[in-house]
């Protein structure tokens, strides 16, 4: 099954891969890292309730852990409970080695929700801490995916403004 449940998430087979999990979690309850990947699928399904009821009856003992926090709070977004999801991130959204990226992530994820403004909240903020081109390059690439264009060529030209210009780049 452990096979299965990756190509299946390789592929992006989400309603695969969510039935999948579920499978692997009623075998392995205990799983962190299959209980995150899970709400995460049912996240992307928009199953908001059933991602945010597995996360409440997750281990307690997870209840520190950076993942399901983030994770916790991209469902209460979801969910429009922005100022939940906001004051569970503060215990993890502090400075540190790994603030830019939990940033990153937060405005990738946010961005396949169609929470537009709250990604270019997040994602600005991991700008201001170090900007490059790949992020950049990246968001406008997933801002031309979901039809907002005249947003995507203001941040592909910022990824040339900060050194992406190979032609090579561009055509892969």
């Amino acid at each position: 099954l452990g096979q299965e449940i990756i190509s299946s998430l390789f592929m992006n087979e989400v309603d695969r891969a969510s039935r999948q999990m579920g499978s692997w979690l009623s075998l392995h309850p205990n799983s962190l890292d299959a209980t995150v990947v899970y709400s995460s699928l049912l996240r992307k399904q928009k199953h908001f309730s059933r991602a945010d009821s597995l996360l409440l009856g997750s281990s307690l003992s997870w209840g520190s852990n950076t993942s399901i926090i983030m994770e916790k709070a991209l469902v209460k977004f979801g969910m429009n409970k922005d100022d939940d999801a906001t004051k569970l991130l503060r215990s993890v959204l502090v400075e540190g080695d790994q603030l830019r990226e939990r940033y990153i992530y937060l405005s990738s994820a946010l961005l396949e929700m169609e929470k537009f403004e709250l990604s270019d909240d997040y994602f600005e903020k991991a700008m201001a801490i170090r900007a490059s081109p790949f992020p950049y390059y990246r968001r406008g690439c997933a801002l031309a995916r979901v039809g907002l264009k005249d947003r995507a060529f203001p941040a592909l030209e910022k990824a040339v403004e900060l050194g992406m210009g190979q032609k090579k780049q561009y055509e892969d």
